[in-house]
């Protein structure tokens, strides 16, 4: 039936609830970290020296010295923009 009761519904709002139960896997979670820190730092880290601990939302990253010092200093800035790429529920916590 077609008339003025139904309305266009955005194709994202479709998808609201799924994004509101599931969780991002660790995977997914790696490299959204790998991506906010190429485009905040500009320095790529390789996907496999970033650990992520979904039980404890704890990123765990293998990287040098000078890098690492720069990332804990700039840790909730990484952490707010995951939180806007993954949302509240996916986002890690902490930076080790």
């Amino acid at each position: 039936m077609r008339g003025k009761d139904r309305q266009l519904r955005s194709i994202n709002s479709l998808f609201d609830t799924y994004k509101k139960r599931l969780k991002a896997p660790q995977k997914v979670v790696v490299e959204a970290f790998c991506e906010v820190v190429e485009d905040l730092f500009g320095v790529t880290v390789p996907a496999e020296r970033v650990q992520y601990k979904p039980a404890s939302k704890t990123l765990s990253v293998a990287i040098s010295g000078v890098l690492k010092s720069e990332l804990k200093m700039r840790e909730q800035e990484v952490l707010t923009h995951l939180r806007g790429r993954l949302g509240e529920k996916s986002a890690p916590t902490t930076i080790l």
